[in-house]
């Protein structure tokens, strides 16, 4: 499979949103919280046209013209930190081309980006559930660092 990467620009965000919905299917078994058809609202077509035309990093990983994958990044403020980071916000691959360097691709542009730009570390959020990205993160490098916890408030 031949894979070309290129910067997403803002004609991409319909594709980026429907393929979103494929990359990220098994997410309601991780956040039972997630808003399932989200990716067809007004909203995340506003949100998929903007992350395309930002001013940040979004890459888009493409095979016979059809994306199989996305990058996509946000510049992280820490005041309370030294570092300057750089947070990648999604990371998708489609299924059937998972296992085949697509995202270690995505993550080798990234990675050089970030330092033509001046960024010194790299953050990103997995669900703690999901136990195969979080064993492809770690074999990226990736640390664990921070742990978000959630609670549910009851009505009283």
């Amino acid at each position: 499979m031949q894979i070309k990467i290129r910067a997403a620009i803002s004609s991409d965000g319909p594709q980026l949103a429907k393929f979103n919905a494929l990359a990220f299917a098994r997410n309601p078994e991780f956040d039972p919280d997630i808003i399932v058809d989200w990716v067809n609202s007004d909203s995340a077509l506003d949100y998929f046209n903007r992350i395309a035309a930002s001013d940040n990093y979004c890459i888009l990983a493409l095979s016979d013209n059809q994306i199989i994958g996305y990058l996509s990044t946000e510049s992280a403020s820490h005041v309370h930190r030294k570092s300057k980071y750089l947070e990648i916000v999604n990371l998708g691959v489609h299924p059937d081309c998972r296992r085949q360097g697509v995202a270690n691709l995505l993550l080798r542009h990234c990675e050089k980006w970030a330092k033509e730009q001046g960024f010194t570390r790299l953050e990103l959020s997995c669900y703690y559930k999901n136990s195969g990205a979080l064993a492809y993160y770690g074999q990226a490098g990736f640390d664990p660092m921070n742990l978000v916890l959630e609670k549910t408030l009851e009505e009283f």
